[in-house]
């Protein structure tokens, strides 16, 4: 198996486990969008230990990690539109699952971005879609309309 796919697997598990943990919430709780606020906080705190951790070990790129003048402005402000578009999709994701009759539906749905991205990505960047891609995105767009009804 490629890497690519085990990577791929890895996700699925861990999707549905913060899916499920979600809609537990949601269930259970009222103010969803601060627990949604406060998660990000908490990965907020981890993703900076691991920041700090990495430029330890990693001392001869210590200036390139710490030094936020050498990143390009384009770079930053597409790091900040990422993160209002991670915090955007996650509120919307919530209310789909507070709306939703299944979580399983709401992520069929709401994963259809893939045909969007594979679309995009094959006239932004040099991907080609071949016969068996086209398929898929039929079969997504198909099992999406089907969930819908």
């Amino acid at each position: 198996m490629e890497k690519w796919i085990k990577y791929s697997l890895y996700l699925v598990i861990l999707y549905t486990i913060w899916t499920l943990i979600f809609e537990y919430i949601i269930k259970k709780h009222t103010n969803c969008f601060c627990v949604t606020l406060l998660t990000y906080v908490f990965a907020g705190t981890i993703a900076l230990i691991l920041l700090f951790n990495h430029i330890k070990k990693d001392c001869k790129h210590m200036d390139k990690l710490t030094d936020i003048n050498n990143i390009p402005s384009i770079v930053l402000a597409l790091i900040i539109l990422v993160s209002f578009c991670i915090i955007s999709t996650n509120k919307l994701w919530l209310k789909a699952l507070e709306n939703g009759k299944n979580s399983g539906y709401v992520g069929s749905i709401s994963n259809l971005y893939i045909v969007f991205v594979t679309i995009l990505s094959s006239y932004i960047f040099p991907h080609k879609i071949n016969n068996k891609g086209i398929m898929g995105i039929i079969m997504m767009l198909g099992g999406a309309y089907l969930i819908a009804k």
